[in-house]
């Protein structure tokens, strides 16, 4: 069972919301970069992230580094809600019969759960936010109209197949976590010559980053196919070179939404061969024969700076506005107990 004044579910997803919006801030030119990076066509110049960052200012002015910060910002932040609200909830719900407390099997198997539930409600608003980060000067709104008129309501969902195995990233981070701890807690005691159960917070933080970027190293060329099939724009033989706007987009021709989508059908190319068209498999096989190894990790620095940085921050910054929270939610959770038992008594 969960321990007495240990936080509730709503608690730990707001304190996992407000950690995540910290740190989207703090790294979101990185982030757009990251993005950029691991979008590219094979014909686009190859910089670092911090290059990146700098091309796009000097292109397009220091603004530029905030495209898209608003929709990051809503997605980042309602999946992080989401995860830990399905995952504290499942974890609650598996405890509450009196079941032997949780071991690693049945938390990874909760946690890929509440994964599986996060990219159901959370995908579609990672599809438009990873859309405007590739570049292009639409507006949200745009990009909404553009990915309906391609593919309809399930053009939101792209990249769900690759989404759902990358749900084994977070279940690889928490096992390579335990394992690394495990390994210091033995070293520590030989050194110490007396038996070490705890670690500090400085070798959690480290022991964390390590293992988010084992998790990050292994399941990148996923992460990339992913960004890849949400970034791609279906080609059409209507399509205006250089044009910024989508070939049929409501700022020219007026239409509704479903009559765009049933005019971008009927010219759009047959031969259209582009990361659009294709499955993550063809993808992930299309990429190795052309590049190799070397081409599915395109952007993996770029990844793992951005990933590790953010995940030390979250993790900082939720247990700070866990103090935060527990101060806000629980008076007006107080309050809201003795109005309800006044309302009953009378």
């Amino acid at each position: 069972r969960m321990e007495p004044g240990s936080p509730s579910a709503l608690e730990d997803s707001t304190a996992a919301a407000v950690g995540a919006l910290g740190a989207t801030l703090a790294l979101y030119p990185l982030d757009l970069a990251k993005t950029r990076i691991q979008a590219a066509t094979d014909g686009e110049e190859r910089r670092g992230p911090l290059g990146t960052c700098l091309a796009i200012a000097q292109k397009d002015g220091p603004g530029a580094l905030l495209a898209g910060v608003g929709p990051k910002v809503v997605s980042t932040v309602v999946s992080n809600f989401a995860f830990y609200y399905f995952f504290e909830s499942l974890k609650r719900l598996y405890t509450r019969n009196g079941l032997s407390k949780l071991g690693t099997g049945s938390s990874l198997a909760i946690a890929s759960f509440a994964g599986i539930l996060n990219i159901c409600v959370t995908l579609p608003m990672e599809t438009v936010s990873t859309r405007l980060q590739s570049g292009g000067g639409e507006t949200c709104g745009q990009v909404c109209e553009s990915i309906y008129a391609e593919e309809g309501v399930k053009g939101f969902w792209r990249g769900f197949a690759a989404s759902l195995v990358l749900v084994a990233n977070p279940a690889i981070n928490v096992t390579a976590f335990d394992t690394l701890k495990a390994r210091l807690l033995s070293a520590l005691s030989a050194i110490r010559k007396e038996k070490v159960v705890k670690i500090s917070v400085l070798q959690a933080f480290l022991l964390g980053c390590l293992a988010k970027a084992l998790a990050t190293i292994l399941t990148y060329p996923l992460i990339r196919v992913k960004v890849i099939q949400q970034a791609a724009k279906r080609h059409s033989n209507r399509c205006i070179a250089g044009s910024p706007e989508p070939p049929f987009s409501p700022l020219t021709t007026g239409q509704s939404p479903v009559n765009l989508r049933q005019n971008y059908s009927q010219h759009a190319d047959p031969s259209d061969d582009s990361a659009h068209t294709k499955s993550t498999t063809e993808l992930l096989c299309k990429i190795w024969t052309e590049k190799g190894a070397a081409g599915l990790y395109v952007g993996c620095d770029a990844q793992l700076l951005t990933t590790v940085l953010k995940a030390g921050l979250l993790l900082m910054g939720k247990e700070k506005a866990l103090a935060l929270t527990l101060a806000l939610l629980r008076p007006w959770a107080g309050r809201v107990s003795v109005s309800r038992s006044v309302v009953m008594k009378h």
